[in-house]
């Protein structure tokens, strides 16, 4: 009898306590936000000029201020550190792109897992990757088959440039060595800027940035950059005229940098489907939608973010085992 009264007296309270916790993530979300929002980066550049324009945004959204806190290094891994250790009560949240899944792939002494460590919120948006070349470092080649034929006859004789190991603009080049079975060797830089500076003045003859990044030099007409290849399914309205990697023959790459909003693991669901809800009418507007040129703005449910971290770092782990890529 006793142990039966017991065991009801444990449900009762397990309940209770149970009941406490949901009212008090209800009670937090019905208040919430009560004080400015933290937005971490860990980007300069493009990013950055994103995450601003959302902030804005979303501070006239959700009536607090959104103060955009950036924390470049170790491939954005710093500022995501930084969001894996931040109280789980809505008041940091952090932009994250691509690497956050690639970065897992060979860093096994990260501090947080891209996976267990966030609460998605959303996608905010993609960008294509391009293959740009400077024809007068890749001896007045400006074409994306003479270059790659060169490329093939000549292992090692061309560099390109990245911004970065593990992400997008590393990786798409070499899928590209890896399909059209080319040699060229890989440079690093701190950000895709760097890398087209060394791109336009001869150091390197190919980079693989982002449509936003190498656009402003397309558009001009730039002689010192020729775009010959775009990584979307289809051509971009941005750049008409340059074929994707499947019109050329090599479908396989397909590849695009996304970026995505992150809470804390353990953010309580009401405050996340607040955040979702007011993100995803920032990038409905207009005027967000045409801000960053060449990236397409979109938000997504949370379970999305989580989908394509795990569809990426399946994607890219084969390949960077398959041609046998090591950190540096």
């Amino acid at each position: 009898m006793a142990s039966t009264m017991a065991s009801r007296l444990r449900r009762a309270l397990a309940a209770s306590l149970a009941f406490g916790i949901m009212s008090g993530a209800a009670l937090a979300a019905d208040t919430y936000p009560s004080k400015p929002i933290n937005f971490l980066i860990g980007y300069k550049g493009v990013s950055e000029v994103f995450s601003r324009v959302i902030a804005e945004k979303l501070q006239q959204e959700l009536g607090q201020p959104v103060i955009v806190m950036p924390h470049p290094g170790a491939s954005g891994g710093i500022a995501a550190g930084m969001l894996a250790r931040a109280a789980p009560d809505g008041y940091t949240v952090g932009m994250v792109i691509s690497n956050l899944a690639t970065n897992s792939i060979l860093q096994k002494d990260l501090e947080y897992d891209p996976i267990k460590s966030f609460e998605p919120i959303s996608m905010m948006g993609t960008v294509p990757i391009v293959m740009a070349i400077n024809p007068k470092a890749a001896g007045g080649i400006a074409d994306f088959k003479t270059f790659v034929a060169d490329a093939k006859a000549h292992p090692d004789k061309y560099a390109f440039g990245q911004a970065g190991a593990l992400g997008m603009t590393h990786l798409t080049g070499e899928l590209l060595k890896r399909d059209a079975h080319i040699k060229m060797i890989s440079v690093s830089y701190r950000g895709g800027g760097a890398a087209l500076v060394d791109l336009m003045g001869g150091q390197i003859a190919a980079q693989f940035p982002t449509v936003t990044l190498i656009g402003p030099h397309y558009q001009s007409k730039d002689p010192r950059v020729k775009v010959v290849a775009i990584s979307a399914r289809e051509r971009s309205p941005v750049m008409p005229d340059v074929p994707t990697f499947t019109e050329l023959g090599y479908p396989g790459i397909v590849v695009s940098e996304w970026y995505a909003l992150m809470a804390p693991a353990g953010t309580p669901k009401p405050i996340v489907d607040r955040l979702n809800a007011a993100l995803r009418k920032v990038l409905d507007q207009p005027d967000v939608k045409d801000k960053i040129l060449g990236m397409d703005v979109a938000g997504s449910d949370p379970l999305a973010v989580t989908q394509l971290i795990r569809s990426e770092i399946e994607r890219w782990s084969a390949l960077i085992h398959e041609v046998g890529l090591k950190l540096e």
